[in-house]
Protein backbone atom coordinates (compact mmCIF):
# COMPACT_ATOMS: atom_id res chain seq x y z
CA UNK A 1 0.00 0.00 0.00
CA UNK A 2 1.21 3.75 -0.74
CA UNK A 3 -0.32 6.69 -0.52
CA UNK A 4 0.59 9.10 -3.65
CA UNK A 5 0.66 12.87 -3.86
CA UNK A 6 0.37 14.10 -7.49
CA UNK A 7 0.18 17.64 -6.84
CA UNK A 8 1.93 20.61 -6.51
CA UNK A 9 0.93 23.04 -3.98
CA UNK A 10 2.21 26.86 -4.21
CA UNK A 11 1.79 27.66 -0.34
CA UNK A 12 3.34 30.64 0.31
CA UNK A 13 2.73 33.40 -2.12
CA UNK A 14 5.52 34.94 -4.68
CA UNK A 15 5.48 38.36 -4.86
CA UNK A 16 7.64 38.79 -7.97
CA UNK A 17 6.97 35.29 -9.83
CA UNK A 18 8.63 37.00 -13.22
CA UNK A 19 11.55 37.55 -11.57
CA UNK A 20 13.85 34.25 -11.80
CA UNK A 21 16.87 35.87 -9.94
CA UNK A 22 15.40 37.88 -7.45
CA UNK A 23 13.18 35.74 -5.50
CA UNK A 24 10.46 37.18 -2.90
CA UNK A 25 8.29 35.24 -0.56
CA UNK A 26 5.56 36.78 1.40
CA UNK A 27 4.75 35.29 4.85
CA UNK A 28 1.54 35.76 7.31
CA UNK A 29 -0.03 34.99 10.42
CA UNK A 30 -1.72 31.65 8.60
CA UNK A 31 1.22 30.93 6.66
CA UNK A 32 4.59 31.79 8.84
CA UNK A 33 7.01 29.45 7.82
CA UNK A 34 8.91 28.85 4.84
CA UNK A 35 11.79 26.74 3.64
CA UNK A 36 14.38 26.70 0.62
CA UNK A 37 17.70 24.17 0.06
CA UNK A 38 20.58 25.89 -0.71
CA UNK A 39 20.77 24.63 -4.30
CA UNK A 40 17.84 26.81 -5.07
CA UNK A 41 19.09 29.63 -3.15
CA UNK A 42 22.82 29.20 -4.89
CA UNK A 43 20.90 29.30 -8.64
CA UNK A 44 19.25 33.16 -7.77
CA UNK A 45 20.52 36.06 -6.64
CA UNK A 46 18.49 36.74 -3.54
CA UNK A 47 15.61 34.87 -1.69
CA UNK A 48 13.74 37.56 0.32
CA UNK A 49 11.11 36.45 3.12
CA UNK A 50 8.58 39.72 3.19
CA UNK A 51 6.04 40.09 6.15
CA UNK A 52 3.77 43.12 5.84
CA UNK A 53 5.29 44.95 9.38
CA UNK A 54 8.35 45.03 11.37
CA UNK A 55 8.35 41.19 13.07
CA UNK A 56 10.72 38.97 14.74
CA UNK A 57 12.33 35.51 13.33
CA UNK A 58 13.72 32.53 13.93
CA UNK A 59 15.83 31.02 10.99
CA UNK A 60 16.81 27.12 11.02
CA UNK A 61 19.68 26.42 9.27
CA UNK A 62 20.83 22.36 8.80
CA UNK A 63 23.79 21.44 6.92
CA UNK A 64 24.77 17.29 5.96
CA UNK A 65 28.10 16.74 7.02
CA UNK A 66 31.30 19.10 8.14
CA UNK A 67 34.26 20.67 6.82
CA UNK A 68 35.49 22.23 9.89
CA UNK A 69 34.64 19.72 12.74
CA UNK A 70 35.55 20.32 16.42
CA UNK A 71 35.72 16.99 18.56
CA UNK A 72 38.04 18.77 21.59
CA UNK A 73 36.74 17.45 24.99
CA UNK A 74 34.92 14.78 23.43
CA UNK A 75 32.28 17.18 22.05
CA UNK A 76 31.68 17.79 18.02
CA UNK A 77 30.87 20.99 17.03
CA UNK A 78 31.18 21.95 13.31
CA UNK A 79 33.12 25.51 12.78
CA UNK A 80 31.89 26.00 9.32
CA UNK A 81 30.54 29.22 9.10
CA UNK A 82 27.11 29.36 6.93
CA UNK A 83 27.43 29.48 3.61
CA UNK A 84 24.73 32.56 3.02
CA UNK A 85 24.98 36.20 4.37
CA UNK A 86 21.47 38.42 5.00
CA UNK A 87 20.95 41.59 4.23
CA UNK A 88 22.04 44.06 7.42
CA UNK A 89 21.68 40.73 9.38
CA UNK A 90 24.40 40.00 11.90
CA UNK A 91 24.01 36.27 12.39
CA UNK A 92 24.90 35.96 15.89
CA UNK A 93 25.05 33.10 19.08
CA UNK A 94 23.42 30.57 17.49
CA UNK A 95 22.22 27.25 19.80
CA UNK A 96 23.41 24.89 17.98
CA UNK A 97 23.37 20.74 17.61
CA UNK A 98 23.73 17.45 15.62
CA UNK A 99 21.70 14.71 14.68
CA UNK A 100 22.80 11.13 13.30
CA UNK A 101 20.75 9.92 10.65
CA UNK A 102 21.10 6.47 8.91
CA UNK A 103 21.41 5.45 5.46
CA UNK A 104 19.76 2.04 4.82
CA UNK A 105 21.00 -0.60 5.62
CA UNK A 106 23.63 0.43 7.75
CA UNK A 107 25.51 3.37 7.32
CA UNK A 108 25.60 6.51 9.73
CA UNK A 109 25.80 10.41 8.85
CA UNK A 110 26.15 13.51 10.73
CA UNK A 111 23.60 16.81 10.29
CA UNK A 112 24.48 19.98 12.30
CA UNK A 113 21.93 22.76 13.08
CA UNK A 114 22.12 26.55 13.90
CA UNK A 115 19.06 28.73 15.10
CA UNK A 116 19.20 32.14 15.08
CA UNK A 117 16.65 34.88 16.51
CA UNK A 118 16.69 37.91 14.34
CA UNK A 119 14.37 40.97 15.66
CA UNK A 120 12.43 43.48 14.22
CA UNK A 121 12.49 43.68 10.97
CA UNK A 122 10.14 43.11 8.49
CA UNK A 123 12.12 41.60 5.56
CA UNK A 124 15.08 39.31 5.28
CA UNK A 125 17.24 38.67 1.95
CA UNK A 126 19.21 35.92 1.64
CA UNK A 127 22.27 36.43 -0.31
CA UNK A 128 24.52 33.43 -1.79
CA UNK A 129 28.48 33.05 -1.79
CA UNK A 130 30.03 35.63 -4.04
CA UNK A 131 31.06 33.62 -7.57
CA UNK A 132 33.47 31.22 -7.46
CA UNK A 133 32.98 30.90 -3.48
CA UNK A 134 32.04 26.75 -3.96
CA UNK A 135 30.48 25.15 -0.69
CA UNK A 136 30.16 21.37 -1.33
CA UNK A 137 27.61 20.84 1.52
CA UNK A 138 23.96 20.38 1.21
CA UNK A 139 22.16 22.88 3.75
CA UNK A 140 18.43 23.75 3.91
CA UNK A 141 16.95 26.88 5.77
CA UNK A 142 13.73 27.26 7.61
CA UNK A 143 12.22 30.98 8.66
CA UNK A 144 9.14 31.38 10.87
CA UNK A 145 7.95 34.23 12.55
CA UNK A 146 8.66 34.18 15.96
CA UNK A 147 4.87 34.45 17.26
CA UNK A 148 3.82 32.31 19.65
CA UNK A 149 4.75 29.42 16.82
CA UNK A 150 6.83 27.12 19.06
CA UNK A 151 10.51 26.82 18.71
CA UNK A 152 11.59 26.49 15.28
CA UNK A 153 12.64 22.74 14.20
CA UNK A 154 15.11 22.82 11.05
CA UNK A 155 14.40 21.20 8.62
CA UNK A 156 16.76 17.79 6.53
CA UNK A 157 18.20 18.97 3.15
CA UNK A 158 17.63 16.55 0.34
CA UNK A 159 20.38 14.94 -1.31
CA UNK A 160 21.53 15.34 -4.98
CA UNK A 161 22.26 11.95 -6.66
CA UNK A 162 25.57 11.64 -5.48
CA UNK A 163 26.06 8.06 -4.68
CA UNK A 164 23.99 7.47 -1.61
CA UNK A 165 21.53 4.92 -3.01
CA UNK A 166 19.48 3.92 -0.63
CA UNK A 167 16.60 5.53 1.66
CA UNK A 168 17.97 7.44 4.83
CA UNK A 169 16.57 7.54 8.12
CA UNK A 170 16.22 9.44 11.37
CA UNK A 171 14.27 9.69 14.42
CA UNK A 172 11.88 12.77 15.46
CA UNK A 173 11.96 12.81 18.82
CA UNK A 174 10.05 16.45 18.66
CA UNK A 175 7.21 17.50 16.76
CA UNK A 176 7.34 17.00 13.41
CA UNK A 177 9.99 16.15 10.70
CA UNK A 178 10.30 18.43 7.50
CA UNK A 179 12.26 17.48 3.95
CA UNK A 180 13.14 20.04 1.57
CA UNK A 181 13.60 18.22 -1.77
CA UNK A 182 17.09 19.05 -3.63
CA UNK A 183 16.65 21.30 -6.75
CA UNK A 184 19.43 19.30 -8.47
CA UNK A 185 16.95 15.86 -8.28
CA UNK A 186 14.37 16.99 -10.17
CA UNK A 187 13.26 19.19 -13.45
CA UNK A 188 10.53 21.64 -12.43
CA UNK A 189 9.41 22.29 -15.53
CA UNK A 190 8.60 18.66 -16.52
CA UNK A 191 7.62 16.88 -13.47
CA UNK A 192 8.38 18.31 -10.50
CA UNK A 193 10.56 16.78 -7.36
CA UNK A 194 9.21 13.73 -5.84
CA UNK A 195 9.97 12.75 -2.63
CA UNK A 196 9.70 9.26 -0.47
CA UNK A 197 8.23 9.95 2.88
CA UNK A 198 7.85 6.90 5.48
CA UNK A 199 7.40 7.14 9.27
CA UNK A 200 7.61 4.38 11.14
CA UNK A 201 6.31 3.34 14.91
CA UNK A 202 7.15 1.23 17.83
CA UNK A 203 6.39 -1.83 16.09
CA UNK A 204 7.97 -1.83 12.60
CA UNK A 205 11.16 0.58 13.30
CA UNK A 206 13.57 -1.71 14.74
CA UNK A 207 15.98 -2.30 11.24
CA UNK A 208 15.51 1.53 10.93
CA UNK A 209 16.01 3.64 13.89
CA UNK A 210 17.65 0.82 16.14
CA UNK A 211 18.28 1.98 19.79
CA UNK A 212 16.31 4.95 19.60
CA UNK A 213 13.21 5.72 21.91
CA UNK A 214 10.35 5.70 19.65
CA UNK A 215 7.07 6.57 21.46
CA UNK A 216 4.36 6.06 18.59
CA UNK A 217 2.46 3.23 18.85
CA UNK A 218 1.29 0.97 16.22
CA UNK A 219 -2.13 2.88 15.81
CA UNK A 220 -1.08 6.14 15.22
CA UNK A 221 -1.88 7.99 12.35
CA UNK A 222 0.54 10.07 11.15
CA UNK A 223 -0.32 13.73 9.07
CA UNK A 224 1.81 14.53 5.43
CA UNK A 225 1.58 18.12 4.34
CA UNK A 226 2.63 20.19 1.85
CA UNK A 227 5.03 22.85 2.99
CA UNK A 228 6.37 23.44 6.71
CA UNK A 229 4.62 22.47 9.66
CA UNK A 230 0.90 24.19 9.47
CA UNK A 231 -0.03 26.03 12.48
CA UNK A 232 -2.49 24.94 15.50
CA UNK A 233 -6.21 25.99 14.70
CA UNK A 234 -7.37 24.40 18.06
CA UNK A 235 -6.58 22.17 20.70
CA UNK A 236 -4.20 19.11 18.80
CA UNK A 237 -5.95 20.39 15.50
CA UNK A 238 -4.02 21.58 12.21
CA UNK A 239 -4.56 23.70 9.45
CA UNK A 240 -5.01 21.08 7.11
CA UNK A 241 -5.51 23.42 4.10
CA UNK A 242 -2.22 21.82 2.77
CA UNK A 243 -2.90 18.27 3.94
CA UNK A 244 -1.57 15.91 1.54
CA UNK A 245 -2.57 12.30 3.49
CA UNK A 246 -3.53 10.54 6.90
CA UNK A 247 -1.79 7.49 7.51
CA UNK A 248 -1.02 4.46 9.68
CA UNK A 249 2.94 3.33 10.11
CA UNK A 250 4.78 1.64 7.58
CA UNK A 251 3.00 3.26 4.12
CA UNK A 252 5.22 4.89 1.98
CA UNK A 253 4.01 8.43 1.18
CA UNK A 254 5.79 9.74 -2.63
CA UNK A 255 4.95 13.78 -2.42
CA UNK A 256 5.26 16.01 -5.37
CA UNK A 257 6.19 19.02 -3.46
CA UNK A 258 9.52 20.72 -2.86
CA UNK A 259 8.94 20.57 1.17
CA UNK A 260 7.32 17.72 2.96
CA UNK A 261 6.10 17.60 6.60
CA UNK A 262 5.11 14.54 8.73
CA UNK A 263 3.68 14.95 12.21
CA UNK A 264 1.07 13.47 14.58
CA UNK A 265 -1.43 14.94 16.53
CA UNK A 266 -0.13 13.41 19.94
CA UNK A 267 3.27 14.37 19.64
CA UNK A 268 4.77 11.23 20.06
CA UNK A 269 8.57 10.37 18.54
CA UNK A 270 8.68 8.47 15.75
CA UNK A 271 11.04 6.72 13.14
CA UNK A 272 11.40 8.79 9.81
CA UNK A 273 12.46 7.09 6.56
CA UNK A 274 12.48 8.92 3.06
CA UNK A 275 14.36 9.32 -0.11
CA UNK A 276 14.98 12.69 -2.36
CA UNK A 277 17.14 11.10 -5.21
CA UNK A 278 15.03 11.11 -8.59
CA UNK A 279 12.14 8.82 -9.26
CA UNK A 280 13.66 6.41 -11.29
CA UNK A 281 16.02 5.94 -8.56
CA UNK A 282 14.51 4.93 -5.94
CA UNK A 283 10.94 3.70 -6.91
CA UNK A 284 11.73 -0.10 -6.25
CA UNK A 285 11.49 0.55 -2.39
Amino acid sequence: MLALSLFFLLLIRVVNGDDEDDLVFELTSDRPRFGFHGTRLSRVKTITIRVGNEVSYEIGYTQNGCNNLDTENGNVKCDDKPPFTIVDVALESPKTGSRVYGVVPSGRGTVFTWIWQVNARSELIFQAPPFGDSFSLEYSVTVQINDDNGEIIPSFPGLRNNGVNSPLTFSVLFQYGTIIANPETYDEIKNGPLVMVKALHSGNVDDFCPGQSIECHPDTIFSFYAGPMPIPIGPETLNDEFLLTKVRGGVPVYSRNTVTTVTTTNGCSFCLVFDTRAASEFMHY
